[in-house]
């Protein structure tokens, strides 16, 4: 199996040998704030030394290590390609916090976890909405591409209400192809070639912000994936096998992704 620039599955095998590390100096917890009072992970807000406020989502949330793991990659990807995401952390959780129930029962453990920087005021829907809104036009053709490109699931959007409701993607631990959270090497390739467009209207749409998320997909290449990939801390429990695979599923998947994205604005170049 080999992607469009004719670059095999088994080319990836090792390139993140020795790459991944855990970050020297992450940006530090230093005040849990409160619970999330929905979602099921257990995801809490807390605070940084510069009073920035991130949702934490820890490995051991109420779902599965995993999660943690795919809500950073995806929001990294995002970045990588200029969807409409959170800024994304590493967020150290120190020895001293240890113990602060993020949910009845659920303690926390000191170690590295996922921080999505807050948007604030906010309210998170479960429908692509506000089209109209901001520049909500272009914000979603970036939704649109990322929920293809790296499977989405579960969808959770936020809308800030103090910017004209314009909004991030986030949540985005149930991404990627797998049975529940926990994806794999073979789930990732028995899904590569599909289709996975989010099932909302395409009216209104940004015809130029299509195109653009086409040529940034299909000007990836695999060093730009290689550099989101090695940013998943060596302590965490994902091995470098399954990251090499979903870095081919990723490349493999990004022209077939920008092709559908200029099928909506009917085929532009």
């Amino acid at each position: 199996m080999s992607d469009a620039s004719g670059a095999a599955r088994a080319d990836w095998s090792g390139l993140l040998a020795g790459l991944r590390h855990d970050p020297e100096d992450p940006i530090t917890l230093v005040m849990p704030l409160q619970s999330s009072p929905a979602g099921g992970s257990g995801t809490f807000l807390g605070v940084d030394v510069d009073s920035r406020r991130w949702w934490i989502k820890p490995l051991n949330n109420l779902q599965h290590p995993l999660v943690t793991v795919t809500e950073h990659l995806v929001a990294r990807a995002g970045a990588l390609v200029g969807a409409p995401v959170c800024e994304a952390e590493i967020i150290r959780i120190p020895p001293e916090l240890a113990g602060w129930e993020f949910r009845p029962g659920a303690t926390l453990e000191p170690g590295l976890a996922h921080g999505s920087l807050a948007v604030d005021p906010a309210v998170e829907e479960h429908a692509l909405t506000f089209r109209d809104r901001d520049d909500n036009a272009r914000r979603h053709a970036g939704v649109f591409a990322l929920y293809d490109w790296c499977w989405g699931a579960d969808d959770q959007w936020l809308y800030d209400e103090g910017d004209e409701r314009k909004v991030y993607s986030h949540d985005h631990g149930w991404y990627l192809p797998a049975e529940g959270p926990t994806w794999d090497e073979q789930t990732l390739l028995a899904r590569i070639d599909e289709s996975h467009l989010p099932a909302y209207p395409t009216g209104g749409l940004d015809a130029g912000e299509l195109i653009e998320l086409a040529r940034r997909l299909e000007a990836l290449v695999t060093e730009d994936l290689v550099g989101v990939l090695k940013g998943v801390p060596s302590s965490w429990p994902v091995d470098d096998e399954d990251l090499e695979a979903l870095g081919f599923f990723l490349l493999r998947r990004a022209p077939a992704v920008a092709a559908r994205l200029r099928g909506i604005t009917g085929g532009a170049p």
